[in-house]
C-alpha cells in the first residue's frame, strides 16, 4: 500500500515543476520587454550586413546624442552630431543646467560602456574614475551595512565622464563628426523626413586639431541656414518642445504627453581632501538622509582628492546651503558626521553652491501617436525624470540600446535604395518599431520613480493620478527596503534591480514575496499583543 504522505508529495511536485517553468517563462518575457539586458550580447558590433548608405542626424550632443552617434557608427556610414553649445572643452554646458550636479552611474551604464568599448575600465581608471560596489550607504571606512556582493557601478564627476564618452566615441568611429549649430527646421516626403535645417554657430573648434575628438568636429564661421538630408533624424536635444516646432502636426497626431512636478531643488559644491590618505581609496559614495522638509544630502568622492556635495529638498521652506560649513552642519544633522568631513576645503570653481530647480518630469507617450517614419527620440527629449533616482544616464544609454537592437533586426531587404541619389532609406514603419519596443523599458522607470515621488505631499500629481497613485508599490518597496537592513537576499535583489540590471519582476519573485508577506504578518500579530 503507497504510503498517502508519498502521494501528496508527488503530486505537489508534479504541479511545482510546470509552475516553475512558467514563472521562469514570464521572467524572462519582463526582461526581454522591461529591460536592455538581451540585447547587450552584440552592442558594439559593426553591422554584419554592411553599412546603411545615408546620414543620421542627430540634434544633441550631450550624453544621449554621443551615445546615439556610438550605436549609429556601426550601422550607417555618416552620422553628424549638430550641437548648440561649444562642448569639447567647456567649464560649463549652458544647455545642461544640471552639468555640474551629481549623476548617479549605475551598473546598467557600466554594462553599456563596456559593451561600446573593450576597453572603458582602463580609460575610466586613467582620468581617476572608480569603480566599485554599489552600496548606497558605505560609510568611509569601507563598511556596508549588509555583507553581501553587490553590483558594481561607476564614480566620477558628468564632466569626467561626459568627456571620456565623447573622446572614446570619435576615436573608434571616424564616420561620426560634430558641428556647432541649432536644429531650426525640417522637411517632409512621403510620410518621413528628408531635410534638416540647422543654423550654425560660430566655434572655437580647434583650427590644427591634436586628436581624434578635434579631427572630427568641424569649424564653422557661416550663420546662414544649412540643410542636410537626414536618412535618420534623432531628436536628442534634452527638450520634448523641439519635435513639436518642427513638425506642426494636428492635435489628433500628436502623442500624449504626462507629466508632474516633484518641486525638488537642488544645491552642489566641490571640496578638496588635503590629504587624501585620509580615507580609504574604495570610498565612492557617502549617503545621509536628513530627515527634516524631506532633505537629503549626498557626498560622492569623484576624483582622488575631490568630492561632490549635494543636497536636495523637497519644496524647501529654509535656504539651501550656500558654503562647505553649512553643507556639512546640515549633512550631519541627522547622524554623527564622518571624521574626514571637517577636513574638506572648499574648492575655487566657477559656480560655487549651483543651487538647480529641477524641471518637472515628462513621458512624451510616442508609442501612441504619429511621427514621420525615420524620427526617433532619446534621453530627456523623450522621457525626463526626477534626477533623485539616478536613472537619467542609464535611461539615455538604455535608448541607445534598444536603438541598435532595432537596427540589428532590419534587413539590408527591408532598406529601399533610392535611384536619383543611390542613398538608402528606412523602411516606413521603422520610427512605430523602435517606438513600441522602447515605450515599456520607459513605462517601467516612469511608474515606479513616480509612485515614489508621490509619497510626499510636495509633489504635484499628473491630472491623470491621485495622491493614491502607486500607493501599493510604495508599501511593497518601503517593505523591502527594511528587510533589506538585515537579509543580504533582499538587499542584492534590491540593488540589482535599483541598478537597472535585473527586471523589476524580480522584486515579486517568491521567495522576496513570502518575505514581506511574512514581516507584515509579524508586525501585525506584535501590534495586537500590544493592543
Amino acid at each position: 500500500m503507497v504510503d498517502p504522505s508519498l502521494l501528496v508529495l508527488a503530486c505537489l511536485l508534479a504541479l511545482s515543476a510546470p509552475t516553475l517553468l512558467i514563472c521562469r517563462a514570464l521572467r524572462e518575457y519582463d526582461r526581454r520587454r522591461t529591460t536592455v539586458l538581451a540585447d547587450l550580447s552584440s552592442l558594439g558590433r559593426t553591422r554584419a550586413s554592411g553599412l546603411i548608405a545615408g546620414t543620421v542626424v542627430i540634434a544633441g550632443g550631450s550624453i544621449a546624442g554621443i551615445a546615439a552617434a556610438r550605436v549609429c557608427s556601426d550601422h550607417f556610414d555618416d552620422v553628424i552630431i549638430i550641437e548648440p553649445d561649444d562642448c569639447l572643452t567647456p567649464n560649463m554646458r549652458d544647455g545642461v543646467p544640471q552639468y555640474d550636479h551629481m549623476h548617479i552611474f549605475p551598473n546598467m551604464t557600466l554594462q553599456i560602456m563596456r559593451r561600446l568599448f573593450p576597453n572603458f575600465d582602463q580609460q575610466a581608471l586613467d582620468v581617476d574614475a572608480r569603480i566599485l560596489a554599489a552600496d548606497p550607504g558605505i560609510s568611509a571606512q569601507g563598511a556596508s551595512a549588509v555583507p553581501t556582493l553587490l553590483p558594481e557601478m561607476l564614480f566620477v564627476s558628468r564632466a569626467r565622464f561626459e568627456a571620456l564618452f565623447r573622446r572614446l566615441m570619435f576615436l573608434s568611429c571616424p564616420n561620426v563628426r560634430q558641428v556647432r549649430g541649432t536644429v531650426v527646421g525640417a522637411t517632409l516626403r512621403s510620410g518621413a523626413i528628408d531635410n534638416i535645417t540647422y543654423v550654425p554657430h560660430p566655434s572655437s573648434y580647434p583650427q590644427n586639431p591634436t586628436s581624434a575628438g578635434d579631427a572630427n568636429c568641424e569649424k564653422t564661421s557661416a550663420q546662414s541656414p544649412v540643410a542636410i538630408r537626414a536618412t535618420l533624424f534623432i531628436d536628442a536635444s534634452g527638450s520634448s518642445s523641439l519635435s513639436a516646432a518642427l513638425f506642426p502636426e494636428s492635435a489628433s497626431t500628436l502623442p500624449p504627453v504626462e507629466t508632474y512636478d516633484p518641486c525638488v531643488s537642488i544645491v552642489t559644491g566641490y571640496a578638496r581632501l588635503p590629504d587624501a590618505q585620509s580615507t580609504p581609496p574604495n570610498i565612492g559614495f557617502v549617503r545621509s538622509v536628513v530627515h527634516e522638509e524631506g532633505r537629503v544630502g549626498h557626498v560622492m568622492r569623484v576624483e582622488r582628492d575631490r568630492f561632490c556635495l549635494s543636497l536636495a529638498a523637497r519644496a524647501p521652506s529654509q535656504p539651501l546651503p550656500t558654503s562647505l560649513d553649512s553643507f556639512v552642519s546640515a549633512f550631519s544633522s541627522a547622524s554623527p558626521p564622518e571624521p574626514w568631513t571637517h577636513a574638506l576645503c572648499p574648492e575655487k570653481v566657477e559656480r560655487p553652491w549651483n543651487p538647480l530647480k529641477v524641471d518637472s518630469c515628462i513621458w512624451v507617450k510616442n508609442h501612441k501617436g504619429e511621427r514621420p517614419g525615420n524620427y526617433i527620440s532619446v534621453g530627456d527629449a523623450a522621457m525626463r525624470l526626477n534626477p533623485l533616482f539616478g536613472t537619467g544616464v542609464s535611461k539615455a544609454l538604455m535608448d541607445a540600446t534598444t536603438l541598435h537592437a532595432v537596427l540589428e533586426a532590419l534587413p539590408m531587404s527591408c532598406v529601399e535604395r533610392s535611384p536619383q541619389d543611390g542613398w538608402d532609406s528606412l523602411p516606413a514603419g521603422f520610427s512605430k518599431t523602435f517606438f513600441k519596443r522602447q515605450a515599456p523599458r520607459l513605462q517601467k522607470l516612469w511608474v515606479s520613480n513616480k509612485a515614489l515621488d508621490y509619497a510626499h505631499p510636495t509633489t504635484a500629481v499628473s491630472q491623470e493620478d491621485t495622491r493614491k497613485t502607486g500607493s501599493y508599490f510604495r508599501w511593497y518597496h518601503t517593505s523591502l527596503m527594511s528587510l533589506a537592513k538585515s537579509d543580504a537576499f533582499v538587499a542584492r535583489t534590491v540593488a540589482e534591480v535599483s541598478q537597472l540590471s535585473a527586471p523589476e519582476s524580480d522584486l515579486y519573485a517568491a521567495p522576496l514575496f513570502l518575505k514581506v508577506l511574512g514581516a507584515a504578518i509579524m508586525k501585525r500579530a506584535r501590534g495586537w499583543q500590544k493592543k
